[in-house]
């Protein structure tokens, strides 16, 4: 279960990096290509941001065989398919669908040329974490981080967008981080979630639990895991 579940990380983020903007058409400077694009929804610019500021953010690797690894998900998704559940191991994808251990670290060697710090690469050789310095994000990537305020909010993001060299950019997928226009945020947190208190309760109808209702505030939600404790059924505890 938890190599299948380690797949599914490994496939969502393959997945995410497929789905965004790398490689976008019109890039004018035709020794380099687009790899992120400029915030979408500035708000009102500040300027520049401060180049001694420190970026994190990670840049995601192309599969090796990004059509086989679609194929494979769909596959292993598919009730009607006689691949379905015939999940691989982590070590397995890596190694049949993930970019190649020479293309990950061409990519790496050039992110330290450039004067930014990478950390270590993730094991499916999807991504790798890096961090640098905004002059250094804005020579490397030929982009220009500024401040914006939007909303009540002031942050960062990419003025234009974010480029590498082709050389380079032919291993890379996407550079996620660098824009923090837009915050990830969950619907489900009630006002009450600081003063919520572990609870024990004998059924879920205890806790505000309707059959069949329609989705919104009840205290049978738990806002945090272990927030609630329901005892074991008869059947299991007579087991």
């Amino acid at each position: 279960m938890r190599s299948h579940i380690a797949l599914l990380g490994a496939v969502t983020l393959a997945a995410g990096a497929i789905g965004g903007p790398a490689f976008a058409s019109g890039n004018t400077n035709t020794h380099r290509k687009v790899v992120a694009h400029s915030v979408q929804s500035p708000g009102r610019s500040l300027g520049a941001a401060s180049t001694a500021t420190t970026e994190h953010f990670i840049v995601t690797f192309k599969l090796r065989d990004q059509a086989g690894a679609e194929s494979f998900v769909r596959a292993v998704s598919d009730p009607s398919n006689p691949q379905h559940g015939k999940y691989l191991s982590p070590s397995q994808f890596t190694k049949r669908y993930a970019a190649s251990k020479s293309d990950v670290q061409k990519a790496v060697t050039w992110l330290r040329s450039q004067g930014l710090k990478t950390g270590a690469v993730s094991k499916s050789r999807s991504y790798v974490e890096v961090s640098g310095s905004v002059a250094a994000v804005n020579k490397a990537f030929g982009t220009s981080m500024h401040t914006y305020t939007k909303n009540g909010r002031t942050f960062s993001a990419p003025a234009k967008a974010v480029t590498m060299p082709s050389s380079v950019a032919g291993v890379v997928s996407g550079v996620v981080g660098l824009d923090h226009s837009r915050v990830l945020h969950t619907t489900n947190v009630r006002t009450n979630e600081a003063s919520a208190q572990h609870k024990t309760a004998r059924t879920l109808s205890s806790l505000g639990a309707k059959p069949n209702a329609k989705s919104g505030a009840s205290d049978a939600c738990s806002s945090y895991y272990g927030q609630y404790h329901l005892p074991l059924s008869r059947r299991r505890r007579s087991r």
